[in-house]
């Protein structure tokens, strides 16, 4: 399964729509846990992100969308 094609857009929505009015608190958190060894992003819904990856990706994506840049 392509990883971008199957949960880009999903994770885009569900930032937009229930995360988006928080980016300099997103931000803020995202520098928090910048040193962190982090294992595991298990949220109370959504997919489970679980490979260095996958929460790469996902952390990045989160940091860019938080930005409010194109």
């Amino acid at each position: 399964t392509d990883f971008v094609a199957t949960y880009e857009e999903e994770a885009r929505r569900y930032y937009t729509n229930i995360v988006g009015k928080y980016g300099p608190q997103v931000q803020n958190a995202l520098r928090k846990i910048s040193s962190l060894d982090i294992k595991r992003i298990a949220p109370l819904h959504g997919p489970i992100w679980r490979t260095p990856e996958s929460i790469q990706y996902i952390t990045h994506k989160y940091l860019h969308w938080s930005s409010y840049t194109a």
